[in-house]
């Protein structure tokens, strides 16, 4: 059983915490079929339960053990802050400086010189104060020397930011320097708020976050919506609303750095209840664990005060602010920035999925998104797309509503209300059976909006609505709810989907389909196919041979499913044993008939076609089982390959490559496949073995679950190797085929640049790139040819620069979780994490100063035809966005 400490560690998912308990992201999913705040109580007091740490060990948060999300880790400035991106520069620049073309340039040259010189000077002492916490539980004079040192470091970089702002203020003509004022003050907010003050909110109690509100409202959308007549209103409103956020600012910092040093004090003091030996009932020790952590809860709370009242007074100030500006803002932009203010205010809650425009409540994105697609989409008509911006009108407004009403009671709150929702602040406040009806509330208005588009869309088109079931908790009847349905993104040409990528652990197995077929044929340069041909094979197979026997095993897995897992009252999740060998013994079953039913495909279109059964084709296609042997559902991120008809496709090679690439490895890929139906049972058998352990979670017995909770961290680790060591013999085949096979130079970077883009999806994601921007502005026919030259330099340079560093992060950021746990390899393993970060930074900043440069070559009319260029405000992302350990976005 886990500390008090160790819960609130838990939070910020440290490596030692995420290695030695379920994630909550599981804890999330294993509880999901029950909604709102009282899901997530129910979840956390899974997770709460399963975490034996090292005594005391919150530490690793803020000694600069990176934080993981998937398999990257957050960089060391999350903790002490770092330079002034070139994202965030350029916004305050055009906020405050109206600069021309030609002073953004020499801005942005001087901004690379900046970031050059803190990488040089300030980026090693930022690491060594991280790494000066590595050891364990530190002493008070340690951990006073690290605070002593970050502030120092602050210090540092706040002489580097003037030095860097000084300069720029030269290239800017005299009449509009004095923005530069505006600018610092922005940056010292920045620092102020950032590194361990982001951690602050979470442990000194309370739910909200200080809210910078002038960094919402200078974004160039609200900045254009300001007509000309309210201009010096708005920016003399603007001016008091950034004057006081700075003061506010700084007393919210000193506030929290006056708690950490109480923050410690507490924490020897509690050392005596932990080292307390256990009780030898498991209701006893439970009970003494209830009291430590209420205790911890206690003191957390008496130890803020000071900074929550701190919060509560920018919270207040915020919302009077709002007022002003709605005296000179559009109404709709109104609503959008009180959403937006909210959703901030509520910080670490919001980034918990507890409201209902995204997270558990807004399914596949929020309502605004899916009324977005459905403006685009030109088979729907005019009158059916105005109700829908009806529809997203009222719920745009009533949503803020409830986010403001949710916020307000979150801010309010003297104890954390996630500790509550855990159980583990006592009795519930009186205030939280408000929160949870707040919480409920921004859900039902989302459910609302999600039900009328259903209904508006005719109720059978689930392209972008769909209604499912859900429970308001055990043993509740079922209601009807609505959710939005994700968008599937247009693939890149050529490319088709992979197949089965959910894997065995969710009881699905796609069908190969008759495009999958076609594309081999086109890839191998194989003119023996006819489309329609093929397609009657395929489709009299999925009829006659697929569907009866796959389609009643996935039925019997997804009704089994939903009775694995429920709820009990006090939090603990149940396991029904009869379904889980229901389960089990229908993933065997699915298994073994999927690949019985792709051998007989196999042979009907060999007849059909006929082609020999050992042509490369039938080679091609067994390897898109890959996708079904990948373990997807447990362990960390692994290199992998989910289909080597992708590698071929999107390398862009021509059919006689491929051909010669499949051949020089013929052998080796034909044994590989082989094995498959092996490789997938020992990976149905991780999974038996970690519902085990799962299992063992729940019992509140402290050696069970100790024991659970290390078969679960070792079984994690199992299965991140098995995929890792699967994903390294794919690529070697591979590699060695291309080498074997490719002579051009060209034609084999092109292959080893799409098999690292497969393996390391987390490194090469497109949303990091400019390379689809780059490209597209290439084809421009109306470009000048002084144009044509700059984005042609300007593509090469990038892209060798580009790939080298993606290449620099790949070994450090796939070595792997250190399996022994101890401190020494912990530090090993972030000191690896804490270089890839560095490197990703730089990379992105790469990326960020190239996008602007090809904006300034281009010109606006130009930019807004290149798919990315111009960032659309209203779009949902493309991609997850990337976001620091406190669930804050990056600049």
């Amino acid at each position: 059983m886990n500390t008090p400490m160790q819960n609130h560690s838990m939070f910020h998912f440290t490596v030692r915490s995420f290695m030695s308990l379920p994630s909550l992201a599981f804890a999330v999913a294993r509880a999901g079929h029950v909604r709102g705040v009282r899901a997530l109580r129910a979840a956390l007091l899974v997770a709460a339960v399963a975490a034996p740490i090292a005594p005391l060990d919150v530490f690793p948060a803020l000694r600069g053990v990176s934080l993981v999300t998937s398999a990257s880790a957050q960089s060391q400035r999350d903790m002490m802050g770092g330079p002034i991106t070139t994202k965030r520069f350029e916004r305050l620049s055009r906020a405050y400086l109206s600069p021309t073309d030609a002073e953004l340039a020499a801005l942005d040259g001087l901004h690379e010189t900046y970031l050059e010189k803190f990488r040089l000077e300030l980026e090693p002492e930022l690491t060594a104060i991280g790494a000066s916490m590595g050891g364990g539980m530190p002493t008070k004079a340690e951990f006073d020397k690290f605070l002593r040192d970050i502030d120092r470091l602050n210090g540092r970089i706040a002489d580097a930011d003037n030095v860097f702002l000084n300069a720029a203020a030269e290239l800017i003509a005299e009449d509009r320097r004095g923005g530069f004022n505006r600018i610092r003050d922005a940056r010292e907010r920045q620092r102020l708020l950032s590194g361990l003050a982001r951690f602050a909110p979470m442990m000194f109690g309370g739910g909200g976050s200080f809210v910078d509100l002038s960094d919402l409202v200078i974004q160039p959308k609200i900045l254009a919506a300001v007509t000309d007549e309210q201009r010096e209103l708005f920016g003399s409103i603007l001016g008091g609303i950034e004057a006081r956020l700075t003061s506010q600012a700084r007393s919210y910092n000193a506030r929290m750095r006056e708690g950490m040093s109480k923050f410690f004090d507490a924490m020897q003091s509690m050392q005596g209840m932990q080292d307390a030996p256990a009780d030898a009932d498991p209701a006893a020790e439970m009970a003494r664990m209830q009291g430590m952590q209420t205790a911890y809860v206690t003191a957390m709370a008496e130890i803020g005060g000071e900074f929550r009242k701190a919060v509560r007074s920018n919270f207040t100030a915020n919302r009077e602010s709002m007022e002003q500006l709605a005296a000179v803002l559009p109404a709709p932009m109104v609503v959008d920035l009180r959403t937006k203010l909210a959703t901030k205010a509520l910080g670490m809650v919001g980034a918990m999925g507890m409201m209902g425009g995204r997270g558990m409540g807004g399914g596949g994105g929020e309502v605004s998104g899916i009324v977005s697609r459905i403006r685009r989409d030109e088979s729907i008509s005019a009158e059916v797309k105005q109700q829908a911006n009806a529809i997203l009108v009222t719920w745009r407004s009533d949503n803020a509503d409830a986010l403001e009403s949710f916020a307000k009671l979150m801010v309010a709150s003297d104890s954390n209300p996630m500790m509550e929702i855990m159980g583990g602040a006592g009795e519930a406040s009186e205030s939280f059976a408000g929160i949870t009806a707040a919480s409920e509330k921004i859900q039902n208005v989302a459910n609302t909006a999600f039900k009328a588009l259903h209904g508006l869309l005719g109720g059978e088109n689930n392209t972008y609505v769909t209604k499912y079931s859900s429970r308001a908790g055990a043993g509740a009847d079922t209601v009807d709810s609505y959710r939005g349905v994700a968008e599937v993104k247009a693939a890149e040409p050529d490319a088709i989907p992979e197949v089965g990528m959910q894997g065995i652990d969710q009881g699905v197995i796609t069908a190969t389909t008759s495009a999958t077929v076609m594309q081999i044929f086109r890839t191998l340069g194989n003119d023996a196919a006819v489309e329609g041909l093929t397609d009657a094979v395929v489709q009299a197979w999925l009829d006659d041979e697929w569907k009866p026997r796959i389609e009643p095993l996935q039925a019997t897995i997804s009704q089994a499913k939903v009775k694995v897992y429920s709820a009990s009252s006090d939090g603990r999740v149940e396991y029904d044993l009869a379904a889980v060998a229901q389960v089990q013994q229908a993933r065997q079953a699915l298994v073994a008939a999927a690949f019985e039913l792709d051998a007989k495909l196999e042979a009907n279109l060999a007849s059909a076609l006929g082609i020999n059964a050992d042509d490369l084709a039938f080679l091609l296609l067994r390897l898109e089982r890959l996708a079904l042997v990948l373990n997807k559902s447990n362990g960390m991120e692994s290199p992998m390959v989910g289909s080597v008809l992708n590698l071929l496709v999107s390398a862009k090679l021509d059919p006689a490559t491929s051909v010669a690439i499949m051949e020089a490895s013929r052998a080796e890929f034909t044994t590989l496949a082989s094995e498959f139906p092996v490789m997938t049972a020992a990976r149905l058998e991780n999974s038996r073995k970690t519902l085990e352990a799962e299992m063992g979670f729940s019992t509140r017995d402290s050696a069970r679950v100790a024991a659970a909770s290390a078969d679960y961290s070792r079984l994690m680790q199992e299965s991140t190797k098995l995929n890792g060591e699967l994903g390294a013999r794919v690529a070697t085949i591979y590699d060695a085929a291309c080498v074997a096979a490719v002579s051009d130079v060209d034609a084999l970077a092109s292959a080893k640049r799409a098999r690292m883009r497969a393996m390391y999806p987390s490194i090469y994601r497109l949303s990091d790139s400019a390379e689809r921007q780059l490209n597209a502005s290439a084809l421009f026919t109306e470009l000048t040819d002084d144009q044509r030259g700059q984005i042609e330099a300007l593509r090469a340079e990038y892209n060798v620069v580009y790939e080298k560093l993606s290449e620099q992060m790949v070994m450090p950021a796939f070595q792997g979780f250190p399996g022994d746990g101890s401190a020494e390899a912990f530090q090993d393993y972030a000191k690896r994490q804490s270089e890839v970060e560095k490197v990703r930074f730089q990379r992105k900043e790469l990326t960020e100063k190239s996008l602007n440069q090809l904006r300034r070559t281009l010109g606006s009319t130009l930019s807004a035809k290149v798919p990315g260029l111009v960032p659309d405000e209203d779009a949902e992302p493309a991609e997850p966005i990337e976001r620091n350990w406190m669930e804050a976005e990056e600049d």
